[in-house]
């Protein structure tokens, strides 16, 4: 047989020049009172014109002309058809359109085309569809596959034919954790996420819950799903083809789609006995390095969490204070409550920390930095809450102050230590000598 374009040969379609016409029609009635002609553009392209009264026209002035009004025409209406398009029935265009009077079919590229009676039509049209999709996807798999593109077209067409298209929507798994598969996919478009329910933190810590939550901010754990991503696979990736090396041993995670996924699957038995045996030893070598891959992420999410795990009460204790600070004193700096917290948790240890946090923390709220006059001899201060303080003498006042900072270790970080407070200390005289 000769050469042929999409699997249909030579014999049954018709080679076209620029400017040839494929259909006139001018008795519109008697041309729908018969199943009227079929057309398949296997290559080129084709426009319809409709004729409408007065409009005179000739093909080849309508191709060299650009522009319609040049030819007298009020309104063309033409209709664009290229290649795989088919076309034959313009009944419903016409009905709409009841002032057309003729039909023109017209080349304006060098064209290949079928034409055929009803009966042979969808025969055609399936034929030629087929082919084109096979040759579709034998250029996806020669991208997907090094090395396809050299081996021989029968070799080729074999190994496309082991390939089937399917569709997986949003959220359906093409591989199962614990279970045999029987397929390998590679996917054509959409994103797959590769997951395991296997969280090694569940078995290893008592506080599971509270690191897989952790772990989650971190993007590595599903706190809704109860697992672990362990990586994301997109187009022209193999997806499945563990199962030349995991010996019918069940998968260790599962592919879920992410979006809507299209994928061409093949069969276990058809990977290990059509395909040649080149490829499949990649294959293999690839399936080995990507769980070595998947070895070391796990070992990756682990030690975060444990990290995690072991940082978690000492930051917990650190919010704690950190917000209280903030609720007694909101006029006080950011760096002013982080000290004063960084001191605290350093100088409180082990199971005392809380109640040795909170003991200072009530200290502080009752004890206030003194306010000196600048005469040296007499003060009154005052705390945050307007009362009066009894006027002590200088030394006095001295070793007062001095006492108190010993309850309060923390107030020697901080020059001008009213701004803590909700309420500002009241200050009797404009000028004072700090005793810092």
């Amino acid at each position: 047989m000769a050469k042929n374009t999409y699997g249909v040969s030579n014999e049954i379609y018709t080679n076209y020049n620029k400017g040839d016409v494929l259909l006139h029609v001018e008795d519109l009635a008697s041309y729908f009172s018969n199943p009227p002609n079929h057309f398949i553009i296997l290559k080129g392209k084709v426009t319809v014109y409709f004729e409408k009264p007065g409009m005179k026209f000739t093909p080849i002035k309508l191709l060299n002309s650009n522009n319609p009004e040049d030819l007298g025409i009020d309104r063309l209406d033409p209709i664009s058809f290229g290649e795989l398009d088919h076309f034959g029935d313009f009944k419903q265009i016409i009905e709409r359109n009841r002032s057309v009077k003729e039909l023109y079919c017209i080349v304006t590229e060098k064209s290949r085309i079928i034409k055929c009676d009803s009966e042979r039509y969808k025969e055609y049209l399936r034929i030629v569809k087929s082919n084109h999709c096979q040759l579709e996807q034998l250029e996806f798999l020669s991208k997907a596959i090094p090395g396809l593109d050299k081996i021989s077209a029968a070799a080729r067409n074999k190994v496309n034919s082991c390939f089937r298209e399917k569709i997986f929507m949003p959220r359906m798994k093409l591989v199962t954790e614990g279970k045999i598969n029987e397929y390998a996919y590679i996917i054509k478009s959409g994103t797959c996420a590769l997951v395991s329910s296997k969280n090694p933190l569940s078995r290893r810590l008592s506080a599971a819950e509270r690191v897989k939550k952790l772990v989650s901010i971190k993007g590595y754990t599903s706190e809704t799903t109860s697992s672990f991503q362990l990586g994301i696979c997109g187009t022209y990736d193999w997806v499945g083809e563990d199962i030349l090396i995991l010996n019918d041993l069940p998968f260790p995670f599962s592919i879920i789609a992410k979006t809507q996924v299209v994928a061409l699957r093949i069969s276990k038995n058809d990977l290990f006995n059509k395909i040649p045996s080149e490829f499949r030893n990649n294959l293999e070598e690839q399936s080995r390095d990507r769980n070595k891959w998947l070895q070391n992420r796990v070992k990756a999410i682990t030690n975060t969490s444990q990290i995690i795990y072991r940082q978690d009460p000492k930051q917990s204790v650190y919010d704690t204070v950190m917000n209280q600070l903030v609720s007694q004193y909101p006029q006080a700096t950011s760096n002013a409550v982080k000290s004063f917290t960084r001191h605290h948790i350093s100088i409180a240890g082990g199971e005392n920390r809380g109640k040795i946090i909170k003991s200072v923390s009530m200290n502080h709220r009752k004890t206030e930095a003194p306010v000196f006059s600048n005469k040296g001899k007499r003060c009154i201060f005052t705390s945050s809450y307007g009362t009066q303080m009894p006027k002590t003498s200088h030394k006095r006042r001295r070793s007062q102050y001095k006492q108190e900072k010993r309850v309060l270790p923390f107030a020697s970080s901080f020059t001008g230590a009213p701004r803590m407070h909700s309420k500002a200390v009241r200050i009797r005289k404009d000028n004072f000598i700090s005793p810092y």
